[in-house]
């Protein structure tokens, strides 16, 4: 689904699920494959297919990021500075997005291995850095 020079399926059904999983993110069984791309079954009602591009959605991201400082004095020239940042706080996964639309060689509906399935995140998890600084 994601080249724009490839034969795009057919819609055939809602894709949206009311309860998607990272398993499951769409209603794989919504789309059929156009016989255009199968040389068995090449008919001449051949079509791109009514699929648009980029269609599904993918996760959204919830993500907390701060940092805090302290300024610890050292006589009247110096100074030293303790830093701390907390990039994805609550450790709340980004998913990426779920595996494409794939059919055996002369299947019609999407049969493949993990279709619609949610198998990388986007971002790292938690991550958490220290500095000191020296100011004078």
């Amino acid at each position: 689904l994601a080249d724009s020079t490839s034969i795009r399926p057919d819609l055939t059904g809602d894709w949206k699920i009311s309860n998607p999983t990272r398993k499951l993110w769409y209603n794989t069984q919504a789309f059929q494959r156009v016989t255009c791309n199968i040389p068995e079954l090449v008919s001449t009602h051949c079509h791109f297919g009514d699929l648009g591009y980029a269609v599904l959605t993918t996760p959204a991201q919830a993500q907390l990021d701060f940092g805090f400082f302290k300024n610890i004095p050292i006589g009247e020239r110096f100074r030293i500075q303790f830093r701390s940042e907390f990039f994805n706080a609550t450790n709340s996964p980004w998913f990426g997005a779920p595996g494409n639309i794939s059919f055996s060689s002369v299947s019609l509906v999407p049969d493949g291995a993990r279709n619609g399935e949610i198998r990388s995140t986007r971002s790292n998890m938690r991550i958490i850095q220290f500095g000191l600084k020296l100011h004078f």
